[in-house]
């Protein structure tokens, strides 16, 4: 890794980042100072202020869902970083993920008996099996598609630059 990990995210250091790095700063500040901390990310985002969890959150989201969709997300157990994130679209103020989130939130509570088993057994073959149920295909699509639509990357930045005041913690 080639690149600066900030240890604080004052006004001066958000504003002295470029808009293409803002979001991977956040996320390694969040990663830097759970490790500094002994804590995990998630334990350590209940504390930092709402806008580093909002950034945190939705990128993280975005980058499970590309990767393997909701799925894989709901199979790793990790429906309290997409509720988080639902809270960070609409801070954000991006209406169509945080709608597309919410559904895949109400979609895995509804599965929870047909995915169970899969998660309980924590196998590579439960996970793929788990696929062949295409319970989130259709909101993987759609939330797929929204980075055409919607460049969410972008209005993070701008959500940032607008609070950054309020990065610190």
């Amino acid at each position: 890794m080639n690149r600066t990990i900030y240890h604080d995210l004052s006004p001066a250091v958000i504003e002295s980042i470029a808009d293409d790095d803002l979001e991977q700063a956040i996320i390694d500040y969040v990663a830097w100072k759970a490790d500094a901390d002994g804590v995990s990310e998630e334990a350590l985002l209940e504390r930092l202020p709402p806008a580093v969890s909002a950034v945190y959150a939705t990128r993280l989201v975005e980058d499970e869902v590309a990767n393997g969709g909701f799925n894989q997300l709901f199979f790793n157990r990790m429906r309290t970083l997409l509720e988080r994130a639902v809270v960070g679209y609409r801070a954000i103020r991006a209406p169509e993920h945080e709608r597309i989130a919410s559904a895949a939130i109400e979609r895995d509570i509804e599965a929870a008996p047909a995915l169970d088993a899969a998660r309980e057994a924590q196998t590579m073959e439960a996970f793929s099996a788990s696929y062949k149920l295409e319970l989130f295909d259709d909101l993987d699509a759609a939330f797929n598609e929204l980075d055409q639509a919607e460049d969410v990357s972008a209005i993070r930045v701008q959500y940032v630059r607008s609070l950054a005041s309020e990065m610190s913690g």
